[in-house]
Formats: C-alpha cells, structure tokens, sequence
C-alpha cells in the first residue's frame, strides 16, 4: 500500500504534467537553473486568509527541482519571455515552494 506522502507526490506530480511551463530560475549570484513552474494569476485571496494583499501571480516550484526556496528579488523567466520576479515566500513544504511573484 502506497502511503499518503507518496500519493500526494504523484498528484502534485500529475498538476505539474499538466500545467507546469519551462521557465529559469535565477539566483542573487545570476546563476540560471531551469525549473518546471505552475503559475496562478488573478488572485484576490490565496487560502483561508486573505494573505495575498495586492498580489495577484503565485509561483509554485516542486523541492525536486529547487532545493531552498526562492528569496526576494530572485527570478523565474517563463519559457515566453514574462520575467516574474519573487517577492515572498507564501509557503515551503516538502513538495514545493509557494512564492509571491510581481
């Protein structure tokens, strides 16, 4: 029997199959690392709380791919060009990391 930690990992897996998009993270250093992201726009309110307050684009990034969470002022460029740039860190478990993105 699969345990829960490995089913959520497949599920997650899965979104990222299917909504992910190629794009390149870029460290303080300037260092590029390319990363699968799935980007959510338009977000009035993100979860219970209405803790995206003026933000609107969540950057999801799997731990497999970016081993610490992205910082403040570090990038993700979209395979199209669009250059999203970290503001925050929403969240950070052991399946991916949840950014606020201008």
């Amino acid at each position: 029997m699969a345990s829960f930690a490995s089913i959520v990992a497949s599920g997650v897996s899965r979104v990222y199959s299917r909504f992910g998009e190629p794009a390149t993270y870029t460290d303080k250093q300037g260092n590029p690392l390319p990363v699968t992201v799935v980007v959510e726009r338009n977000l009035a309110q993100y979860g219970q709380v209405a803790a995206v307050q003026g933000k609107s684009i969540v950057i999801n990034v799997r731990l497999s791919e970016l081993a610490t969470p992205p910082r403040r002022t570090e990038t993700f460029t979209l395979a199209s060009g669009e250059v999203l740039t970290v503001d925050s860190v929403l969240s950070s478990d052991g399946i991916e990391h949840k950014a606020v993105a201008a």
